[in-house]
C-alpha cells in the first residue's frame, strides 16, 4: 500500500503483487477490477454512479472486510457440505461444538463464533494444564 496524491487528497494504491494476482485469480476475477474495488468506493445517486478513491486505512477496513466475508462465505459453504455428506438420510442435521459453557444454541453458528470457542477451548486448556501442573508439584512436595 501507498499514498497517491489524487485532486489534493490522499489515495490509497496497491502495487501489483504476487498475492494480489493470486486472490484475483481464485476468485475468478482480474487483478485491475480486484485493484479498484479495494481502492475505490462507488456511490450510486439518481442512477448515476460516482467512482472516488478512498484513502489507505479506508482501503484497510475494505480488505479486512472482504477477507472477513470470504471466510464467513468458506465457513457456511464447508458447514453446508459437512451436513449433506453426513446428514443424508436424517432430515433434521447440525454441527455443534461443546465448549467449557455447554452447547450454545443459535439458528446460524458463524465462523467468528467457532474462531470464540476454539480461543476459549485453548485458554481453557492452558488453564487446566497449569493448574494440574501446581497440583502435581504440590503432592510432589508433599
Amino acid at each position: 500500500e501507498a499514498a497517491a496524491d489524487v485532486n489534493g487528497q490522499e489515495a490509497a494504491e496497491i502495487r501489483s503483487t504476487p498475492q494480489l494476482q493470486s486472490v484475483a485469480n481464485l476468485l475468478s476475477g482480474s487483478i485491475e477490477k480486484f485493484t479498484k474495488s479495494l481502492t475505490h468506493k462507488t456511490t450510486v445517486t439518481r442512477g448515476e454512479a460516482i467512482v472516488s478513491p478512498i484513502n489507505i486505512e479506508q482501503a484497510l477496513d475494505t480488505r479486512d472486510a472482504l477477507a472477513r466475508a470470504l471466510y464467513a462465505r468458506l465457513f457456511t459453504w464447508l458447514v453446508t457440505r459437512i451436513n449433506e455428506i453426513v446428514c443424508k438420510l436424517e432430515r433434521h442435521c447440525s454441527i455443534a461444538v461443546l465448549d467449557i459453557f455447554g452447547f450454545e444454541k443459535f439458528e446460524v453458528n458463524g465462523f467468528e463464533q467457532l474462531c470464540i470457542n476454539f480461543a476459549n477451548e485453548q485458554l481453557q486448556f492452558y488453564f487446566n494444564q497449569h493448574i494440574f501442573k501446581l497440583e502435581q508439584d504440590e503432592y510432589l512436595a508433599e
